[in-house]
């Protein structure tokens, strides 16, 4: 009986050390303003993609009137090194088949280094007009 007790109880312990502890496994609000040429993105979404971590978890938010919160509709990044990848849409002429509007540019993509705690990044689009198809790398 105390032979199963103990096997109990270092599976529970270690399901509980696997679990969200650790620098990459808590999750931390990412919020900030998404512009492209000057202007605020309409719509769009960010998402934040780990890079040679292994417990680095993807986080996303959706972006609206320019700004974007995970805790708003999205999930929380471990933070540490990520690519930032953001699509941004005009809002205007929505239809079935684009139903954020006509796209804006292309999948925009930096790197950045979070903090693993909850911060604010803002972000500008430095994508041009005539690039939708086309990916952006910056720095």
């Amino acid at each position: 009986m105390r032979e199963r007790f103990t096997a109990w109880l270092v599976l529970l312990l270690g399901l509980a050390a696997g679990c969200g502890g650790g620098a990459g496994g808590s999750r931390h609000r990412v919020s900030g303003t998404v512009t492209y040429a000057g202007k605020p993105v309409a719509n769009g979404r960010v998402t934040f993609d780990p890079v040679n971590d292994p417990k680095g978890m993807q986080g996303y938010a959706p972006i609206k009137d320019g700004k974007y919160d995970t805790r708003v509709g999205g999930l929380g990044t471990t933070g540490g090194n990520v690519v930032i990848r953001v699509e941004g849409y005009s809002g205007e002429g929505a239809t079935a088949e684009e139903p954020n509007g006509k796209p804006l540019f292309s999948e925009f993509s930096t790197k950045a280094d979070l903090p693993r705690e909850d911060t604010t990044k803002d972000i500008v689009v430095t994508a041009n007009p005539g690039d939708v198809g086309a990916k952006n790398a910056g720095p």
